[in-house]
């Protein structure tokens, strides 16, 4: 079974939509759990009226408000408890075989944390458009992953008990997403799997809480120039980082330990040492994006602690 855990506030616009395609999947063997973070629009009735529709809708009214998408997701996981768990966007739609898909390419006996990657289409809402290839910036190891600040995307993921089971292992001191907590556990403790297949509409607009996907382009002396507002290092991913490693450092191995060790280091680095460090370590923004990294160093700031 798949437990799907939904996070809503005020999505009267989306949600109606996100629930029906998930209710019309090929998979069937699913619970969906929705709570809600103190919506003041019509969200919480439309997700009623799905619970008395669909006796596998779970709507967990228990009075919490977060404000806070990170903590909210975190407090979903709590109510998890089957083999396999995925997330889910208010604002979505989900291809009839998502799940489907994702559950073939999961292992069903591993006991090593797993997490399964799929793609998906960007959904414009104003421009009623879909973009046909997405700049996911894949990480296959740590080293690649660490800079890409934000995580793997939630709402693309399934993972197993293995890995929910590491999470609530220790709480954390800080915690930037849901996501990037989930994309830290499995590449620190297990495997991250890809699935070359778009499952999904992932919709975009002004009241996205994650920062919005980019469009690929094949030119990455042009990604990097672009969105130069946006930092090398974004600080509530560096505290998430630094939270991580101190609460689990005494069960990683000395070489996971070690990379995490240099990429805490960095901040507190002048410009020159931070280069050389840099340019002869494996570090990358996803797979193939050493240069890339390099270049950031000379047209981006290194620290922000937002986004602009």
């Amino acid at each position: 079974m798949i437990d799907i855990l939904l996070a809503t506030y005020n999505g009267e616009k989306y949600i109606d939509t996100q629930i029906s395609s998930i209710v019309n999947q090929t998979y069937t063997d699913w619970k969906l759990y929705i709570h809600d973070d103190g919506s003041t629009d019509s969200t919480v009735e439309k997700i009623k009226h799905w619970h008395s529709l669909d006796s596998r809708i779970i709507f967990i009214e228990d009075g919490i408000v977060f404000r806070e998408p990170g903590r909210h997701f975190f407090h979903l996981m709590k109510y998890s408890t089957s083999d396999f768990i995925c997330f889910a966007d208010q604002d979505d739609l989900w291809f009839e075989n998502k799940l489907s898909v994702m559950y073939e390419h999961i292992d069903k006996i591993s006991l090593q944390p797993e997490l399964v990657i799929c793609s998906c289409y960007l959904w414009n809402l104003d421009e009623y458009s879909v973009v046909p290839k997405i700049d996911f910036s894949c990480a296959h190891n740590l080293y690649e992953f660490l800079f890409l600040n934000g995580g793997l995307q939630g709402c693309a993921m399934l993972f197993n008990a293995a890995l929910r089971s590491v999470v609530f292992e220790h709480d954390l001191s800080y915690l930037y997403m849901h996501d990037y907590l989930i994309s830290l556990v499995a590449f620190t403790f297990g495997s991250v799997i890809y699935i070359d297949k778009k499952l999904f509409l992932y919709r975009q607009h002004e009241y996205n809480t994650s920062v919005h996907l980019q469009e690929s382009r094949n030119n990455y002396i042009w990604q990097v120039m672009k969105n130069t507002d946006v930092p090398i290092v974004y600080a509530p991913a560096y505290k998430t980082v630094k939270s991580f490693f101190g609460a689990y450092a005494h069960k990683m191995t000395k070489e996971k330990a070690c990379i995490y060790r240099q990429y805490l280091a960095f901040p507190s680095m002048n410009i020159i040492k931070r280069f050389f460090s840099i340019i002869f370590s494996k570090f990358s923004i996803g797979k193939n994006g050493h240069t890339k990294l390099v270049l950031k160093l000379f047209v981006r700031s290194f620290w922000r602690e937002t986004y602009e």
